[in-house]
């Protein structure tokens, strides 16, 4: 079993993490440590349960099966906020929990699950994405706490979506993480690493080619964050990098798109050059008599003497 959990600790973690609410978030920390569940073999079955809730669009709370067999300890439906952000939940139940270890642990295993993401081509994947990069930015930046390199770079996310056509995954994982940086009291303006990170997003939004969406999304994380996008610095990494067709606009002109001055000045050339063969053509006589006297002209014959 992945992290070396026995089999029914893991379905324990599993319903234990699925039954935190923000109703119940205190109590569930005081017995996640009364239980001693939190044994370090069991760091990684818990955090891949948080992920795995995390990255779903919506929670099941329906636990009656679970009552049906006799297991004790059975959770609670959350409300609909549980349901629909439970990064924030799980988040607050972890800074309860106060367990640095573990921390370090959910950050990792959210680096690693968000790499699987970015490689897949779901469209469905963008809402999971989003969540993800907050839960990290939560579990992390709000903190004070840094990614570390070793398990993710959010430039060279950006690099490689901006060549291989993912950039709109990519942008909603790196903009959730951002999200978190005004819980922050070190991670906002003027730090250098994210001053950075805004740089090349904005050096993405001035290239006034990206999908409209793109830009949107940019545009709505200078708003969160509350700084004016011209009073940060683009910078220039992306220049020499090749762009994928799939992050830009697409355009492609026809009929009824085409410039209305174009249309008049190419209508207004066809009909001058109508009137001018017209013209030629009238210039020329078409009579009978023209044409027989100069294409039938018969020799006189000499009149009799």
């Amino acid at each position: 079993k992945p992290g070396g959990a026995p089999t029914m600790a893991e379905d324990e973690i599993s319903l234990f993490v699925r039954s935190i609410s923000t109703a119940n978030v205190e109590e569930r920390a005081l017995e996640m440590r009364e239980r001693r569940l939190l044994r370090s073999e069991l760091y990684g079955c818990f955090c891949r349960c948080m992920v795995g809730r995390v990255t779903q669009s919506q929670h099941p709370h329906d636990y009656k099966e679970h009552r049906s067999n006799g297991h004790a300890g059975c959770p609670t439906p959350g409300s609909d906020d549980d349901r629909k952000h439970p990064e924030e939940t799980l988040a607050t139940f972890l800074s309860q929990v106060a367990n640095r270890a573990l921390f370090k642990v959910a950050a990792e295993e959210a680096c690693s699950k968000a790499k699987q993401l970015l490689l897949e081509r779901e469209p469905r994947r963008l809402m999971p994405l989003q969540k993800l990069g907050t839960w990290l930015g939560l579990i992390t930046l709000a903190r004070n706490r840094p990614i570390l390199a070793r398990d993710l770079v959010l430039r060279e996310v950006l690099f490689v979506a901006y060549s291989d056509g993912t950039l709109m995954a990519a942008l909603s994982f790196v903009v959730g993480v951002l999200t978190a940086t005004p819980r922050s009291h070190i991670f906002r303006p003027p730090n250098p690493w994210l001053m950075g990170q805004l740089g090349l997003l904005r050096e993405l939004r001035d290239m006034g080619r990206l999908r409209a969406e793109m830009e949107a999304c940019i545009e709505g994380l200078f708003a969160h964050v509350g700084i004016d996008m011209a009073e940060v610095e683009p910078t220039r990494l992306l220049a020499r990098r090749p762009v994928h067709i799939g992050n830009l606009q697409q355009q492609q002109p026809s009929l009824r798109q085409l410039n209305p001055s174009s249309l008049s000045s190419s209508s207004s050339s066809s009909s001058s050059s109508t009137r001018l063969a017209r013209d030629e053509r009238e210039a020329k006589p078409h009579t009978l008599s023209h044409f027989i006297a100069t294409r039938c002209v018969c020799p006189r014959t000499p009149s009799p003497p």
